[in-house]
């Protein structure tokens, strides 16, 4: 319940046409809730299955639109939300995949399910007591359980545009831990290796997913 009290608190503070917004938090009987904004479409994860199993590439003009508006959720995220004596919150999601990031039938795209978020404050990283998130999207540092950043959201923000890009998944295998060993020791090969790109795909792309942080 204090963890529950905790993802309500910290996502009210996250008014953002890019993040879903939380509402409320209440309880009735003994059951809490959050009452959230309604998002009328699918998952991005749902849309992803679709479309491969369509066999279509994702247009990359769409690509870069979806890219554009989850790097404007996370900027505010990162470096605009505050605090009730106007601080700095720095919220780190920690869980960004596919499956929290919606789209609507209107076109807009909206992070959701800051459940596992920090908030960093005026500190430079978090520690993560434990492993936690959508193993084929979790930053390294986050899978070995080491220190974690705003960095950290941009390398899983790399690996979902590397997938609607290839059309296909970049780190997922039949086993989560066979999942966060190729997250941690697999080169990534070039997105361009998957289909014919514009230039400069590639080293976008690259610089999101550096396995170490600079």
């Amino acid at each position: 319940v204090s963890a529950f009290r905790s993802e309500a608190q910290l996502s009210a503070r996250l008014a953002h046409p890019n993040i879903v917004q939380v509402l409320d938090f209440g309880r009735v009987g003994e059951s809490y809730f959050l009452a959230m904004e309604f998002v009328e479409g699918m998952t991005l994860a749902s849309l992803m299955r679709r479309l491969w199993a369509a066999n279509i590439d994702i247009p990359t003009r769409l690509v870069a639109f979806i890219a554009q508006e989850i790097l404007s959720g996370l900027h505010y995220s990162h470096a605009g939300a505050r605090d009730g004596d106007g601080n700095l919150l720095r919220v780190v999601h920690r869980d960004l995949s596919p499956v929290n990031v919606l789209v609507s039938c209107n076109g807009e795209v909206k992070i959701t399910d800051f459940g596992v978020a920090r908030a960093l404050h005026d500190t430079e990283t978090a520690l993560s007591q434990s492993v936690v998130g959508h193993a084929g999207y979790m930053a390294p540092e986050q899978a070995r359980a080491h220190e974690v950043d705003e960095r950290s959201d941009i390398f899983s923000l790399g690996a979902i545009v590397w997938e609607l890009l290839a059309g296909e998944p970049l780190f997922r295998r039949d086993t989560q831990s066979a999942t966060l060993m190729a997250l941690v020791s697999v080169d990534v090969p070039p997105v361009s290796s998957r289909r014919t790109l514009e230039t400069g795909w590639d080293d976008v792309v690259a610089r999101a997913l550096q396995k170490e942080q600079h």
